[in-house]
This record gives C-alpha cells, sequence and structure tokens, in this order.
C-alpha cells in the first residue's frame, strides 16, 4: 500500500522463508509485482495462492483474472468472476470483485462495488485502495471522491490511525 515494490518484495520473500505455504506472503508478492508491472512474475505468485491447500478462493480467483486480462485472456477471466459472483459468501470480497472490474475498464461495475465496500466494510478500504488493483482507477473522479470521502470519514474496524490521501 505504500508502494515501495522492491522493498515488498523483500519482506514478502522473508515471510516465505519462515514459511513457504503462507498464502498472504504470495499474495503481497503478486501485488509487488504488479506494481512494477512484471504480470507475468505476478500471475505465478497468484497461482501459487490459488494452489495451497486451504486458499482463498476469492483473492486467488480475482488476482488470477486479473493477470488473465492483461495476458488477453479475458474470456477466461470473464469466467472466473461469473464463478465468484455465483457464490453469494463471496461479495464481502467487494475489493477483488471492483478490481477484476477495473482491470476489464468497466468502471461503472468496479464503482457500484466500491461503493458497497465502502458502506459495509470501511475499514478495510483504507488498505485495499492503495494497492496496485486500482491503479487503473486512479483517473477517475468517482474513485477520486471516495478516496476523499474514506480520509474525511471516521472508518470502522480499527483502521482509525490510516489515512488515505486523495
Amino acid at each position: 500500500a505504500l508502494r515501495d515494490f522492491p522493498a515488498a518484495l523483500v519482506e514478502a520473500n522473508k515471510a516465505l522463508e519462515m514459511d513457504p505455504q503462507f498464502r498472504d506472503a504470495h499474495a503481497h508478492l503478486g501485488l509487488a509485482y504488479e506494481g512494477m508491472k512484471r504480470y507475468e512474475d505476478a500471475k505465478e505468485a497468484y497461482q501459487k495462492v490459488a494452489s495451497l491447500p486451504v486458499r482463498p478462493f476469492v483473492l486467488a480467483d480475482a488476482s488470477l483474472a486479473r493477470m488473465m486480462i492483461r495476458s488477453g485472456e479475458s474470456r477466461q477471466a470473464r469466467e472466473k468472476l461469473a464463478t465468484i459472483l455465483a457464490d453469494a459468501r463471496h461479495s464481502r470480497h467487494w475489493w477483488e470483485i471492483a478490481a477484476v472490474y477495473a482491470e476489464l475498464d468497466e468502471r461503472d461495475n468496479a464503482i457500484q462495488w466500491l461503493e458497497k465496500g465502502f458502506e459495509e466494510y470501511q475499514g478495510l478500504a483504507f488498505y485495499h485502495l492503495r494497492t496496485p488493483m486500482f491503479d487503473r482507477l486512479r483517473d477517475d473522479p468517482r474513485f477520486q471522491q471516495l478516496l476523499r470521502r474514506l480520509a474525511a470519514g471516521k472508518p470502522a474496524s480499527g483502521a482509525a490511525n490510516h489515512r488515505v490521501a486523495p
């Protein structure tokens, strides 16, 4: 979220040295590679997340879908997204769903999911909106407005010390 991607790679790799099965480290490795525009490396990191025995279904599949879009595999990405949307339990993963729509350049759908997240899970937004997942929306005035609303609000979920700059 600080966008220091080389440092994030170092820290993720340190975590993986301690526990090679630590899925969050693989996911953060993927985000760091995304931020460095190393999309094939990001895809490999997300595939590792997907291969772990107890995996976060939506995170792995949504991240893979975003990398598929970048690789020109939009049809397969849309199939993954449809699978995610078909399971109502996954609607709480608003940021991953919004990020896939952003990658598809379906800004209206992406913003709708971000609004849902803002209303239901405001505290989580402080972290997720700063990651490379949302770089395609940074110039959208609605995205900027959402960042301003977050910065001006009183976030839930213990995120009171995190401020998001527009």
